[in-house]
């Protein structure tokens, strides 16, 4: 029996609201659903978490970007 590791990335955001955070995890959710994230907004680069079996990098800057949210993978 074979189980895919998954990839965990971390992306410095601009979100500092936790309801701003909160609806943006529901619309990636929308997006990914099969990953999971979180928000670390006590952080100073107020991290996006994402746990992904088969994450692309740069898709998820671009969707935050799209909304209208500052976001860099780090690497």
């Amino acid at each position: 029996m074979s189980t895919a590791l998954n990839q965990v990335e971390i992306f410095r955001t601009e979100v500092s609201c936790p309801k701003t955070a909160a609806q943006l995890l529901q619309r990636l959710h929308e997006v990914f659903p099969n990953d999971k994230f979180n928000f670390d907004l006590e952080d100073c680069d107020r991290i996006l978490r994402v746990d992904s079996p088969h994450l692309e990098i740069e898709a998820i800057p671009k969707h935050l970007q799209s909304w209208g949210y500052f976001c860099e993978w780090i690497e």
